[in-house]
């Protein structure tokens, strides 16, 4: 995963669905969620359901996605997207950090993730480092 998704700085935030809605903080949007179909996207579908459709190549994801339905004129918007404010607390259960990270950023890594996200004692999340487990 490591490798097809991220360069040697990735990190991976583990969440749950119902901790990643709850940490949304603002009533700006409507939320779909959906798991998504490996039925190939076809022209002639609604423009919802190819949002919530790939490729049969992709099946392994397993993927959910979510598609936030503004309720009102976006003023704020701008040529990078829109940014979306949430409670890190709420939404982050743990944080993996990619293993091809040099061990000096890691602990850079951790030490700032820690002192900005994990100072409260009572709601604090693991950070750590994933480990690369080889099937044989």
């Amino acid at each position: 995963m490591w490798r097809n998704f991220t360069n040697k700085m990735g990190i991976c935030i583990k969440s749950s669905i119902h901790n990643f809605i709850a940490s949304i903080d603002t009533d700006d949007y409507d939320i779909c969620c959906g798991r998504i179909s490996y039925t190939g996207i076809h022209t002639e579908t609604e423009i919802v359901d190819c949002l919530f459709t790939k490729d049969k190549a992709f099946a392994d994801e397993d993927e959910i996605r979510f598609y936030f339905a503004p309720r009102c004129s976006q003023s704020d918007k701008t040529d990078k997207g829109v940014s979306i404010p949430v409670l890190p607390q709420v939404l982050i259960d743990e944080i993996i950090l990619s293993p091809y990270i040099n061990v000096q950023a890691c602990k850079v890594l951790i030490d700032f993730i820690n002192e900005k996200y994990n100072n409260d004692k009572q709601n604090r999340f693991r950070v750590r480092t994933s480990e690369i487990k080889i099937k044989l």
